[in-house]
Order: structure tokens, then sequence, then C-alpha cells
């Protein structure tokens, strides 16, 4: 993956880790969250372009989504599970859920994670029942 700049097309940087296509980005405070297929989430400093943190792992990661709190995250993937993670330790999960099918995006509002599902379903979680 590489960093350009927009206004004159330069490449500014670019990440050695990740293999194969991206399946979605999402920023966390100051970590650029980077999902290749099937290989989890990657937490990166975006300034150095450095890895951090590799969590969930193994994971076909399809949405990103910031859920109550500027701290907790829902990470969806394509075999049906949503990983809530905080991004204070983001190596633990805080609970896992099955979606039941593969989840293609995700949203919230306030404490609550939509997630729309391949079989035609929305699920709706509620993070604060999970704690």
């Amino acid at each position: 993956m590489f960093l350009s700049n927009l206004t004159k097309g330069n490449i500014l940087g670019g990440f050695d880790v990740f293999k194969g296509s991206i399946n979605c980005l999402s920023f966390a405070d100051n970590y650029l969250l980077v999902a290749p297929q099937g290989d989890g989430v990657y937490w990166t400093d975006p300034n150095k372009l450095k890895t951090l943190f590799h969590s969930p792992a193994e994971a076909s990661v399809s949405a990103i989504v910031n859920v109550h709190s500027p701290n907790h995250f829902a990470i969806g993937d394509l075999e049906g599970g949503i990983h809530f993670v905080d991004r204070r330790a983001p190596k633990t999960i805080i609970a896992k859920r099955i979606a039941g099918n593969s989840i293609h995006a995700l949203q919230s509002k306030g404490s609550l994670v939509f997630a729309a599902c391949e079989d035609g379903y929305v699920r709706v979680f509620d993070i604060a029942k999970m704690q």
C-alpha cells in the first residue's frame, strides 16, 4: 500500500507488510486501521508508515465502525463475525458476536451496531449489553 500526495501526484511512502487487496480502511484516533483480504486488521501509525498491532488476526474483514465512544470499534468479517475492540487495548477482543452471514457493511448509532448481511437481513447488536 502506498500513500501519495494528491496535489503533486508524488508517492509519500508505503507499507511493506500488506499483500493482496485491501478490503477497508478506517481511522481510530491516531491509528490508521488497514484490513487486507483474509489478514485481519493492522493498527498502523500513518505518519511513520509503521505497523503497531495486528488484531484481530486471520479474519477477512469487510467493515470497521466506531461505536458507543471514541474508544470502541466494531469490526465485521466475511465469515459473519463481529469483533468488538477498544483502541486503548487493541490486541484484546472485548466481545465477539456472530451475525450468521457475511457482513458487507456496519453502521452505528449510540451503543447499537447494525450489520448488513449477505442474506438480506440487517442484524442489530448492543455493545452496552456486552460489557
